[in-house]
């Protein structure tokens, strides 16, 4: 396992506490190689959540217009949000780290219908004491097309066992 997608999530693991309701948003684009990386994490969470029954943690998947899931994020009443995508961060193809909500207007997202600040300042204002936090994952490739990265494949399943592993107590 890489080591900067456990640092990454072990930074956020420090601000859940026990009683954390967490929300993972899945952002990105299915057409565009890499770019579904967010999808796939809230995806593949969505199972683990369902088979586990675990009701402290929801995933959602908001694809290219993440503003468009923001009534479910609002309906579950998380203490906190993490939104994955993939992003520029200039590391190496399937590397991660974690954006603090403040930080995200100098990060690019290029597949978005709305900015991601937008959407992140109305969850904000519509949750009182919202963490947010976003979990960038650096692509190989963006372009037009239906192959993912073994270097982002890779970071896909790590997000997920480290997330997952949070809430049902398993060993990562």
């Amino acid at each position: 396992m890489e080591q900067s997608v456990r640092s990454a999530v072990e930074e956020l693991k420090k601000t859940l506490g026990s009683q954390s309701r967490l929300v993972v948003v899945g952002v990105g684009s299915e057409l565009r190689n890499d770019d579904i990386a967010g999808v796939l994490v809230a995806r593949k969470l969505e199972k683990i959540i369902e088979e586990s029954k675990l009701d402290r943690l929801r995933a959602v998947v908001g694809s290219s217009a993440p503003e468009s899931v923001t009534g479910e994020i609002i309906k579950f009443k998380p203490t906190h949000v993490l939104i994955v995508d993939t992003a520029e961060i200039g590391s190496e193809p399937g590397q991660i780290g974690i954006i603090e909500a403040s930080e995200i207007q100098g990060v690019s997202f290029s597949t978005h219908m709305l900015p991601l600040s937008v959407t992140v300042s109305y969850l904000k204002a519509s949750i009182p004491g919202l963490e947010v936090f976003v979990l960038g994952i650096q692509p190989k490739n963006i372009e037009f097309g239906f192959v993912v990265s073994k270097e982002v494949t890779s970071a896909v399943e790590d997000v997920v066992m480290l997330v997952s592993g949070f809430f049902t107590g398993s060993k990562v």
